[in-house]
């Protein structure tokens, strides 16, 4: 059973059969405002999860479910929500096309993530900006590559410090736990990858994020440049903003 308490806000939601499903409110921004708590979760992959998780999940409010797995990986571990409410909206990051064998490391797939796939990054933002669309929750399989830049976006275009955003993607290490970890290095072990490469792929040191809000910025100027340049609107962003941001 769940043992979460909803009545407070609370970061980390222990519900069974995750690891890594948390709340990204608290945050200060730079103009004294807080992002709203049960606005915006991110999370691992949530096909495991019981029935009272899902209760939980839906006690909280949410309405949209993003899913930014393929189409290989939503099939063999689908999502458990029955619908209509939460809206569960597949948006694979890749599209088939990153490449099963290329195995780079880490820094390189961030760094094509956010060269190559801007528009689909774009799309998950405008997603989130839609009237009625939180309380949302963004998730991949372990919830640290995919869901931690599209958070690092959209904590960005709320206005929330480098720093913090960092911090914030350097939890997924301190939640995902020994066991998911293991797991995870014979599933790549199985597929050939080497230990150091394996080692690499699971990590989630925080100027790893902040080299990738830098590669954005030295090439558009900022976040909000970015995602404007791959198709979302100023008053999509300023939407989002005003969705996630209380003013205190």
């Amino acid at each position: 059973m769940t043992t979460v308490d909803s009545s407070a806000p609370v970061r980390h939601l222990p519900l069974p059969g995750t690891y890594n499903v948390r709340d990204v409110g608290g945050y200060p921004t730079r103009d004294g405002g807080i992002v709203r708590w049960q606005r915006l979760f991110r999370s691992d992959a949530l096909s495991e999860m019981d029935d009272a998780g899902v209760a939980e999940l839906i006690r909280r409010g949410l309405r949209t479910v993003i899913d930014l797995r393929e189409p290989a990986e939503r099939d063999s571990a689908p999502d458990p929500f029955p619908g209509p409410v939460p809206e569960v909206l597949a948006r694979p990051v890749f599209e088939g096309r990153l490449g099963s064998d290329d195995r780079p490391g880490l820094a390189a797939v961030y760094e094509r993530m956010v060269d190559d796939f801007g528009p689909q990054l774009a799309a998950v933002v405008r997603d989130l900006a839609r009237p009625g669309a939180l309380p949302a929750l963004v998730h991949c399989t372990a919830g640290k590559d995919r869901t931690g830049v599209v958070v690092a976006l959209v904590l960005a275009i709320a206005g929330v410090d480098r720093d913090v955003i960092a911090a914030d993607y350097a939890l997924t290490g301190e939640y995902l736990g020994a066991g998911f970890i293991a797991a995870a290095q014979a599933r790549l072990a199985g597929f050939g990858v080497p230990h150091q490469v394996r080692d690499d792929l699971l990590a989630c040191p925080p100027d790893l994020i902040l080299r990738t809000l830098d590669r954005i910025t030295d090439a558009h100027g900022g976040v909000e440049n970015y995602l404007r340049a791959h198709g979302a609107t100023a008053g999509e962003l300023t939407a989002l903003r005003t969705a996630l941001v209380e003013t205190l």
